[in-house]
């Protein structure tokens, strides 16, 4: 079962570096991160557009939040879909696995 993770981003340093490591570091193999950002004032793009891993997708949308959410659900693949904000963590590192067993 594949986990999709979608995560919202406009002026979010440094809080959305705790957030991406919080995903990066989930046990769990089959997950994805969708982040949807627009035009920041703060490093937020630059650190976004830095992040290497196959297991995020970054997509540039302006527009409210809700649009932005509405665009990003249409961009998840999973079977199974959360919402992770740029200034959360996931608690433990097992949070998608414990999850994926219910």
């Amino acid at each position: 079962m594949k986990i999709s993770i979608l995560m919202c981003v406009k002026n979010s340093m440094p809080y959305i570096m705790a957030s991406v490591d919080s995903f990066l570091k989930q046990d769990y193999k089959d997950k994805e991160l969708i982040i949807i950002y627009s035009n920041s004032t703060d490093n937020s793009e630059d650190y976004i557009k830095s992040i290497k891993s196959n297991k995020i997708k970054k997509f540039k949308f302006d527009g409210s939040i809700y649009e932005a959410l509405n665009f990003g659900i249409n961009k998840l693949s999973g079977d199974l879909v959360g919402i992770l904000h740029s200034d959360d963590i996931f608690f433990s590192k097992r949070t998608l696995s414990l999850i994926s067993k219910e």
